[in-house]
């Protein structure tokens, strides 16, 4: 049981409340706080956010989510680069690219990978974290991601972050799995 989508803000941090509901009674049966995985949200810009049930309950059939706080953030320019280099499934999923940072020195960089479902809106059905870490100024770093996903992701949103910059998103579709012969 679990609430995820994405939200929008001007250059903020962001807290968020879900709270869990059954269909037999107006009280929650729980509420759990979480925040957006972007650290500061760009003018007009959205970000992934997952909030899970402490206790999975199958009960659970409907959520509500209400945008707790804003912290007022410097705000990131949007210099950093996402390239896929090469994508497949076998057991895994096998995803790597090339990451390239902007003009200056950055440190907390971090690649995610936002994987979602087929669902109209789709779902988030998971968020990995590669670190990288610290990147000198317009440095290209390789990253990989070799790990089993959730068998209901049909894709994900690559995006990345660092202490000064952001990137777009990027819509991936899992390819259907390799099948050897």
């Amino acid at each position: 049981s679990d609430w995820s989508s994405d939200v929008c803000s001007s250059d903020l941090n962001v807290q968020i409340r879900a709270t869990f509901y059954d269909d037999v009674s107006f009280s929650p049966l729980e509420v759990v706080k979480g925040g957006t995985i972007l650290d500061v949200i760009p003018s007009l810009g959205t970000s992934p956010y997952m909030i899970k049930s402490n206790t999975p309950n199958p009960q659970i059939t409907q959520a509500t989510v209400f945008l707790e706080t804003f912290d007022s953030s410097l705000s990131k320019s949007k210099l950093l680069a996402l390239e896929s280099t090469d994508i497949f499934v076998k057991d895994d999923l096998v995803f790597s690219g090339i990451f390239t940072n902007g003009p200056a020195p950055a440190t907390e960089a971090n690649v995610y990978l936002a994987f979602y479902d087929a669902f109209e809106p789709p779902r988030i059905l998971g968020i990995s974290t590669i670190p990288i870490g610290e990147m000198e100024p317009n440095e290209k770093i390789p990253f990989e991601f070799n790990k089993k996903i959730d068998p209901r992701s049909v894709g994900f949103n690559l995006f990345s972050e660092s202490d000064v910059f952001y990137s777009d998103f990027t819509n991936i579709e899992i390819p259907d799995p390799e099948i050897l012969t």
